[in-house]
């Protein structure tokens, strides 16, 4: 099991973890997250269970994507 902290700082950007006490940096509390994901589509086994139904992905995720602006 492997933990991984990592702090942002606003002008050199997210810095692994260190020792608080010999840090010459202050520390914030992050609230805004970004994430993104590969989709690959293709026909999966019916009776496997890390299969999705792409129309009931879009269904639940649809209205909440970010999509890139062409």
């Amino acid at each position: 099991f492997l933990v991984d902290y990592r702090y942002y700082h606003p002008a050199y950007g997210w810095y692994p973890w260190r020792d608080p006490f010999w840090d010459r940096h202050s520390y914030r509390e992050t609230t805004r997250y970004e994430a993104s994901a590969e989709i690959v589509l293709g026909r999966g086994h019916p009776n496997d269970p890390n299969t999705f139904n792409a129309r009931e992905v879009m269904a639940n995720l649809g209205d909440n994507i970010a999509r890139p602006q062409m």
